[in-house]
């Protein structure tokens, strides 16, 4: 085992209230996670921001004084093109596949990933380092939980899959960016995105993930995380 650059990932719009969400977010990430780096096991710590180009200076000024204690901000443009879907549409589209074949992304071996309104409040974790806890456990996808999601019987009828119609919980998720880099992920991702249901039947990301991570990754390598306090419009307790 060795010391690997890390990255806690967000999709920021550009919308006052969304920038003040990604603060708060940022500094629970500042006061629960980076404390607890283990520099034998995280080298080096980014908080990457994918945004559109309408993020402004005034609001990045809203948050760029933060102390973070070691990390550091890095920002990579993406575009949408809205005539295809919506918003949302695009963010579950991005967040479960796309997202993985940006640059940026080369740079790292582990990444946590977030939603702007998921805020850290507690880290119990027997080893503070969640990017530790994923070398040492030999995880390459973990998860809060996992639970059915209503709506999803055309995404599991596309798969082709017998998998229960279920999802992860992704405004949380720790995960090895090689595996979704991996042709075995993203040729499967791409043969959901080219049915077009992330714009036609609204697929959910945490659907597609859930699809990807069982059919194409060893189940020992997947693993549910402890030891977590966190709010995402209710507050999950595992602390």
């Amino acid at each position: 085992m060795s010391a690997t650059k890390n990255c806690v990932v967000y999709l920021l719009k550009a919308t006052d209230a969304e920038v003040f969400d990604f603060w708060e977010s940022l500094i629970g990430v500042v006061g629960h996670l980076v404390p607890y780096l283990n520099s034998s096991y995280t080298s080096a710590l980014d908080i990457v921001i994918f945004h559109e180009s309408n993020l402004t200076n005034a609001q990045k000024a809203k948050y760029e004084g933060t102390d973070l204690q070691g990390a550091t901000l890095k920002y990579h443009q993406v575009t949408f093109d809205y005539e295809l879907g919506t918003g949302i549409q695009h963010a579950n589209r991005f967040l479960s596949g796309l997202m993985y074949k940006e640059s940026i992304m080369d740079d790292y071996e582990y990444y946590l990933k977030l939603d702007c309104n998921s805020f850290l409040m507690a880290n119990t974790n027997g080893y503070g380092d969640w990017f530790e806890w994923m070398q040492r456990n030999n995880c390459e996808y973990g998860y809060i939980n996992d639970t059915v999601r209503d709506g999803g019987t055309h995404l599991y009828n596309a798969s082709g899959l017998a998998i229960a119609n279920k999802m992860y919980y992704s405004n949380f998720e720790l995960g090895k960016v090689s595996f979704f880099q991996s042709s075995a992920y993203q040729n499967f991702w791409k043969s959901l995105d080219d049915q077009g249901g992330f714009f036609s039947n609204d697929w959910y990301r945490g659907q597609a993930t859930y699809l990807g991570v069982q059919s194409q990754m060893n189940s020992s390598k997947i693993k549910a995380i402890t030891g977590i306090m966190y709010e995402h419009n209710a507050i999950y307790d595992d602390s």
